[in-house]
């Protein structure tokens, strides 16, 4: 910001108190806090012509406002910011002082809020070039954002940064016609080129992956090639607006330069025009490449996209055919085991009849087993009555019942033990 000549010779600032009221509303995010205010000064006079430069950091309460001593020289104040998304680094104290000792144009104070802090290059970006002509003395001021594009020298992440410088300065229109300062272009080009190679190698992914063939050496596209490609289109529109604001800035120096040289009837100098032309048009011809880059962009996004659709389609068809695969060899399983089933029911069925059978023969046996061993004894009676005689040895009946009686018991005892039984035993129980 430069402070020249007396603010009283231009225009009335009718519109002064409401941009004034609305940078104090938000002054929590523009300003910094604390009482530490830093201001470098830079002081040119016309005579000498070399520049002082004084560098000022204090508190608010002691902090000194420079004053010109020849309201021909000239007088900066540079205010900066610790990080580009930073406050600045001044207290709104200090800055409301400068802004009463040389009461700047309202459109200045809108310009103020785009250096503030912010999450994004998008938050409060103001652009154009405003300018405010004094009743004589062919001064006039004008205020501009210029934002252009830097290396931040980061080891990792984006290498490049979008950074913003804004100007106020007040000036005579005739010696100083092209007090103008937008940045250096030199580094847009290679910016520019840096988004098309990231973009050109995920075009190459795009018009070479193969798509319903299979094959050896093929591309893995995924959804993060597209998110990718939406950041680097979505810095490319950003450089652009930031490019069209520039040739703004230039076209309003020039508008303003031409009016004033009617309106105090001065000679345009041409090579002031020409710096301006030049200068416009190579801004224009990076916007061309960029608006050419965002085009065939456009078509890589759709192609990925696509690709993505038909390859999630063609997994989704595989994985179907691997479903109904298991499915069927599921189903079959289940046949299989149901022929088990009918098979065990048909195999228990007749286990049950010869089970029955077994049971009728087990009385027959039984009574066949007694007779035939030492305990009954069958022998020839004398009666003529009976042929046969049958007769019950006592003493082995009472080895049978002392040898048979605790046999059962064992057995008895012994398969509540084997329900029993620890788990350890037997691995697990069944």
């Amino acid at each position: 910001m430069t402070a020249s000549y007396d603010s009283d010779k231009f225009r009335p600032n009718e519109d002064l108190p409401f941009f004034h009221e609305r940078l104090t509303s938000d002054g929590d995010n523009i300003f910094q806090h604390g009482v530490t205010s830093r201001i470098e000064f830079l002081y040119t006079p016309k005579e000498s012509g070399a520049p002082q430069k004084l560098e000022i950091e204090r508190d608010e309460i002691t902090f000194p406002i420079p004053e010109l001593p020849n309201e021909q020289d000239d007088l900066f104040f540079i205010l900066r910011q610790k990080h580009t998304w930073d406050h600045l680094r001044v207290s709104i104290h200090v800055f409301n002082n400068i802004i009463n000792a040389y009461k700047p144009f309202a459109f200045f104070l809108d310009f103020v809020r785009t250096f503030r802090f912010r999450e994004d290059d998008d938050d409060q970006v103001r652009r154009g070039y405003r300018w405010n002509v004094a009743y004589d003395d062919y001064v006039d001021e004008a205020c501009y954002n210029i934002r252009y594009i830097a290396q931040n020298g980061r080891t990792s992440g984006d290498p490049w940064s979008l950074r913003q410088i804004g100007t106020r300065f007040v000036g005579s229109i005739i010696t100083d016609a092209c007090y103008y300062a937008f940045a250096s272009s030199r580094d847009w080009a290679d910016y520019i080129d840096h988004l098309r190679t990231n973009i050109d190698k995920l075009d190459i992914k795009a018009c070479h992956s193969s798509v319903g063939r299979p094959t050896k050496m093929d591309f893995s596209v995924q959804f993060t090639d597209c998110q990718r490609l939406q950041e680097y289109r979505r810095k490319l529109l950003r450089a652009m607006d930031a490019l069209t604001s520039n040739i703004q800035v230039i076209e309003g120096c020039q508008t303003r330069y031409q009016r004033a040289s009617k309106l105090y009837g001065f000679s345009v100098r041409q090579d002031i025009i020409d710096d301006l032309a030049t200068q416009a048009q190579e801004l224009k011809n990076h916007k061309y490449w960029i608006k050419h880059i965002l085009e065939y962009s456009s078509g890589t996004a759709n192609l990925l996209g696509k690709i993505l659709e038909f390859r999630h389609d063609e997994t989704m068809r595989t994985q179907t055919q691997i479903l109904t695969e298991l499915s069927e060899g599921q189903k079959r399983s289940a046949e299989h085991i149901a022929e088990l089933q009918s098979q065990t029911a048909e195999d228990s069925g007749l286990l049950k009849a010869l089970t029955a059978l077994a049971s009728l023969y087990l009385p027959a046996s039984l009574v066949a087993t007694l007779l035939g061993s030492n305990l009954v004894q069958v022998q020839e009676s004398v009666d003529s009555k009976s042929a046969l005689h049958v007769r019950f040895v006592d003493e082995s009946w009472v080895i049978y019942f002392a040898t048979v009686v605790p046999l059962i018991v064992l057995t008895l005892v012994f398969i509540v033990w084997l329900e029993k039984r620890p788990a350890k035993f037997w691995g697990t129980r069944p």
